[in-house]
């Protein structure tokens, strides 16, 4: 079933999976990188994994967005759902994703990539917003401007 907007976002929006299946939000991965693997985070490796390589192991981690055509190719199979797809990415202060993101969806119309301002939950606030505007059927440049105000409106903290 072809729906007219399609929602997408990084993994790092840290929504509970509830609402990912309500709204039927994409999910774009990130790679944890320690010292001696990659893993696609939530795929491969869960934020316990995560936590025990750190302290027990005394592992150093790191996170890191997809490669541009990973997110091209991820593009693409979500177009074929929808006539317009909004990805909300993390800040782009915090991560290279938007700019990785955006150069993914250069060359697509109907892709608009959002930088969300925020990490974590602030970021998922803003997915849930897209999300239930996308369900009750709004446009695409009604959600995409509902954005850019919410946006504005949100304050969140990362520790």
């Amino acid at each position: 079933m072809v729906h007219d907007i399609k929602i997408s976002t990084d993994c790092v929006c840290d929504l509970p999976k509830g609402f990912i299946d309500k709204f039927q939000i994409a999910i774009m991965y990130y790679y944890i990188e320690t010292e001696t693997a990659r893993f696609q985070d939530g795929k491969e490796i869960s934020s316990a994994d995560i936590l025990e390589c750190i302290e027990s192991e005394g592992k150093s981690v790191s996170s890191k967005p997809a490669s541009v055509e990973e997110y091209r190719n991820f593009f693409k199979s979500q177009i074929t759902e929808a006539s317009h797809l909004i990805h909300i990415s993390l800040a782009r202060y915090a991560s290279a994703g938007y700019d990785i993101a955006t150069e993914a969806a250069k060359d697509m119309d109907n892709v608009h990539v959002v930088d969300s301002g925020h990490l974590s939950g602030g970021m998922g606030l803003i997915v849930l917003l897209a999300a239930d505007m996308a369900a009750r059927g709004a446009s695409c440049p009604l959600i995409l401007r509902e954005l850019e105000f919410a946006m504005k409106k949100v304050h969140s903290s990362f520790i």
